[in-house]
């Protein structure tokens, strides 16, 4: 049985963080980020943008993802 949309959203998010918790200074294109999760396109740019909406993730103007000083 597996997790539904929402769960699965929430662990991925909670998996992202922890990354970026244990390594502040890493900055990730949206490619790299995929790889480095191990998440498909769409649930890779959802967790990002969601990770962006709650401020815990900014994106450079070079379309890095780094974290956010802010938190």
């Amino acid at each position: 049985m597996g997790l539904s949309h929402g769960a699965a959203l929430a662990a991925h998010m909670q998996m992202v963080r922890a990354e970026y918790d244990d390594m502040p200074n890493l900055r990730l294109t949206p490619s790299e980020a995929q790889r480095r999760f191990g998440l498909e396109p769409a649930a890779c740019s959802a967790v990002l943008d969601a990770l962006l909406v709650e401020d815990f993730l900014w994106r450079t103007r070079d379309g890095l993802f780094v974290r956010s000083g802010r938190r």
